[in-house]
């Protein structure tokens, strides 16, 4: 069973669970197994695979996002 601490990623439509290997080597996704990849604002790879996936969709949102107070 999977702990609230183990890796996950939720992307669109899709939950996905079982991390099992983590790189910064796009080459690895040329391998077997569903990825999740993410690059930074300064052009860093993270590249995370994962033994599950499945569809999740979010719920809609309650209402509007509001920021923090200003000051």
């Amino acid at each position: 069973m999977a702990g609230v601490h183990d890796g996950f990623a939720a992307l669109g439509q899709y939950l996905a669970t079982g991390l099992r290997d983590v790189t910064s080597d796009l080459a690895a996704l040329d391998g077997e197994g569903w990825w999740a990849v993410v690059v930074d604002f300064e052009g860093k790879v993270t590249c995370a695979r994962f033994d599950r996936v499945r569809r999740a969709p979010l719920p809609a949102p309650a209402g509007p996002w509001r920021g923090p107070a200003p000051g």
